[in-house]
């Protein structure tokens, strides 16, 4: 730039910014100006220096209460020094946050991008702020780069990993190398939640032995590619891949692929607890059905369609006894179910039943029915979920009886009815109060109940409640359900207490000193498990207390 443009830019400065100008320049206007504008800053700045100073004592008081944490874990002084300023003060942000709202929005949030910053502190995280979250998560990601996640893996040493990858989101080769380099650290596999193609399928089985795997679920999503059988490296004979696998979740939906899912885990069904089929066909359950444990809870789900033949070929192979202790039929087709009902031979140790439908129509299935009705187990319990508002409504409560009156449900003793009844609770309820017409008499010289004699405890609960008589049963219905099972009902479970009771009421009492509690299910902590929900780590299917158990 030329000096004469040079002077006229600052001409132009001068005739447009008054503070350009020289003090003896300024009009009396200007500096009225300039005094309302340095006011209003200094008004700006007193405000920020008091929120500045509440802002300090807070960060004292959190200070405070870290010191004092810290305090109580001695032990953690020394190895906290070596840790980065840049995570300590994640570290401590974490502390001062919400531990329910906060976490939500905070960079450990599990869906925050630099979650994997956490894995290079976790162990001291826990200490210092006591939380139960104790395992070091490996998360395939797409901003997360292979040097990245090989630096925490260093980080964490020898700590158990949680790892998640998911091929469909971040690439097939992608999805290989992030298994290679993890797998490669496969003693330490404590928790995996994978989403696979076939191709890395066959990467995972190269990693033979995972020795504290606990928890997996595994989903090999539809592709193109299809992986032969003689592909599949398998181990050596007596060697078991998940010797500590107890939780299983497996997803089967991919039926190209899905025998070879199963033979991952062939060497593992006996030491679950837990374990969830979704989509599987009935001739790959069948082959494994009694292979599983006494402690297991078998749950399938969504079942691929059954074919004629392998229903055929299912009925005509012989009933073989298992060894799970129950059973959970969740969304199922009723020929599935029968394909099932007419495998299961005697056995002692099964005694838990759970069926989860949408249609109170597959309750009254007249093959289901017969193929259980022929079945030779005899069950302590039995769930019943209709989750249909429009097609899951129970219309008359006789409907149930075939059910009920099948020779494994007949003698039960725990019985829980979670669906939408278009009649009252009452009428419902009186269905369990009906006698026989002749039979054996109870103490009071009557004949006994009509439907399932023995029964200690009864749940009657309403998925979608359509008034209050239906989900609140009267006193009188109540006493009457008390008068024919007394001495043998001891528990009764609805979603509200009867109708003008209360919990220490007097009529509560006095049903709880002839020997019958009856309890209620608050609504606000009601969860109904549906065929996507459960809890793999030993949740129960019935409702004990006045919470519901279920999750």
């Amino acid at each position: 730039m030329n000096m004469t443009s040079s002077a006229d830019l600052n001409a132009l400065i001068r005739a447009h910014i008054p503070l350009s100008r020289e003090p003896y320049d300024w009009d009396n206007g200007c500096i009225r100006s300039n005094l309302r504008r340095a006011n209003q800053d200094v008004a700006v700045l007193r405000d920020t220096l008091r929120e500045l100073a509440v802002v300090s004592e807070v960060l004292e008081r959190h200070l405070e209460e870290l010191e004092d944490v810290i305090a109580a874990h001695p032990g953690v002084l020394t190895g906290i020094g070596h840790l980065p300023v840049e995570l300590l003060i994640m570290i401590f942000d974490l502390a001062a946050s919400d531990p329910h709202l906060g976490m939500r929005r905070h960079p450990f949030s599990h869906h925050h991008p630099i979650r994997c910053i956490m894995q290079t502190c976790t162990q001291w995280r826990t200490l210092v702020i006591n939380r139960p979250s104790f395992w070091s998560t490996v998360v395939q990601t797409p901003y997360a780069t292979l040097p990245s996640i090989r630096r925490q893996l260093e980080r964490v040493a020898n700590a158990p990993l949680c790892v998640w990858s998911n091929a469909r989101k971040n690439g097939v080769n992608r999805d290989d190398q992030f298994l290679y380099l993890v797998g490669a650290r496969s003693s330490q596999w404590h928790e995996a939640h994978l989403n696979l193609t076939a191709r890395s399928l066959r990467t995972l089985s190269e990693f033979v032995v995972f020795p504290i795997l606990r928890t997996m679920s595994l989903y090999v999503y539809k592709a193109n590619q299809i992986l032969r059988r003689e592909h599949l490296p398998r181990p050596s004979d007596g060697v078991n891949r998940f010797p500590a696998l107890k939780n299983v979740t497996l997803n089967l939906e991919d039926t190209e692929h899905s025998d070879l899912v199963l033979e991952l885990f062939s060497d593992s069904w006996s030491g679950l607890r837990y374990c969830a089929l979704e989509h599987a066909t009935l001739q790959g359950v069948l082959r494994i059905l009694d292979a599983f444990g006494p402690d297991c809870r078998l749950i399938l789900r969504y079942n691929t369609p059954v074919e004629d033949w392998e229903l055929s070929d299912a009925s005509s192979q012989r009933r073989v006894p298992v060894h799970f202790a129950s059973l959970e039929l969740a969304r199922c087709d009723p020929d599935f179910m029968v394909g099932i009902m007419n495998h299961i031979g005697s056995s002692p140790s099964f005694k838990s039943l759970k069926i989860v439908t949408a249609m109170s129509e597959t309750l009254k299935n007249a093959a289901f029915l017969a193929a259980l009705d022929a079945n030779p187990c005899q069950l302590d319990e039995l769930h019943v979920v209709v989750l249909g508002f429009r097609t899951g409504r129970i219309r008359e409560p006789r409907d149930l009886g075939p059910l009920l009156d099948s020779s494994p449900i007949r003698g039960i003793t725990n019985l829980t009815l979670n669906m939408a009844y278009d009649l009252p609770l009452d009428d419902a309820m009186a269905f369990f109060s009906q006698r026989l017409a002749s039979g054996a008499a109870d103490s009071s010289g009557q004949p006994g109940p009509a439907l399932v004699p023995n029964l200690r405890r009864l749940a009657l609960l309403v998925t979608v409640p359509l008034h209050i008589t239906y989900t609140d049963p009267s006193h009188a219905a109540v006493c009457a359900l008390h008068e024919t099972r007394k001495d043998v009902l001891k528990e009764l479970v609805t979603m509200h207490l009867p109708m003008d009771c209360e919990e220490d009421g007097p009529e509560i009492k006095k049903l709880r000193e002839l020997g019958l509690e009856v309890m209620a299910v608050d609504l606000d902590e009601l969860v109904v498990m549906t065929a996507e929900e459960g809890d793999p780590e030993g949740d129960r299917w019935d409702i004990r207390s006045n919470a519901s158990e279920e999750a």
